[in-house]
């Protein structure tokens, strides 16, 4: 994986983690030895949750200091990653549109954690690519989501939908018509919903009957 080379101290790191514990940094006053004695070294010390490194990974204000925050956590005893933690640092590499290590760490992920990037993970993508209007990567994500051997769940198919009736209708009902009916995966109610709301943003309400016609 890429790792930049401005970072945080492992000290910084620490501090930050038994802020974020006990709800605020201000309450933890501990010497430098002390604080990475407990964050590092003993191996009484509590294994923290994949949900607070999670957190503590989204408080970063960079892609470096995020980077960084996710190979401390590697480090500390007893500690693994989870889709969780890989969750939280993909949306904030997607933040900073840095899509490039994204992939570095998708292809990653089956040897790592030993599965590969769960649904809500390509959804996270989804909305990141939205946000950057990247709208022929958004949809490329359902063709991601094949090459780990998995199927596209609804769910996908509808995160990419919202994205596409926010930039162009047609495209949108281009992309229900091949890939999501081309799958075979039956829209449901927010499907439809999806669509509708992006034909009365165009005033084309008169094409509403989408699932008679196929959208």
């Amino acid at each position: 994986m890429l790792y930049y080379t401005t970072q945080r101290s492992e000290t910084e790191l620490c501090i930050a983690f038994l802020g974020r514990l006990c709800g605020g940094s201000s309450c933890v006053t501990i010497s430098n030895e002390c604080l990475q004695s407990k964050c590092i070294s003993s191996s009484s010390s509590p294994v923290p949750s994949q949900q607070h490194i999670a957190h503590l990974i989204l408080d970063q204000k960079s892609v470096s200091q995020a980077l960084q925050t996710f190979k401390w956590a590697s480090k500390l005893p007893n500690f693994t990653h989870s889709q969780s933690t890989y969750r939280a640092l993909i949306h904030k590499l997607c933040t900073f549109r840095r899509f490039d290590i994204v992939k570095e760490l998708l292809q990653e992920m089956p040897n790592a954690i030993g599965s590969p990037p769960d649904e809500d993970i390509f959804i996270t993508i989804v909305r990141g690519l939205g946000r950057a209007r990247m709208v022929k990567r958004v949809i490329k994500v359902v063709d991601l989501v094949t090459q780990f051997g998995k199927k596209p769940s609804l769910r996908i198919f509808n995160s990419v939908l919202d994205v596409l009736v926010k930039e162009d209708i047609d495209l949108a009902r281009e992309f229900y018509r091949k890939k999501m009916m081309g799958s075979g995966v039956e829209g449901d109610e927010y499907t439809f919903g999806i669509l509708m709301k992006g034909l009365c943003l165009t005033n084309r309400i008169g094409m509403g009957k989408l699932g008679e016609q196929g959208a």
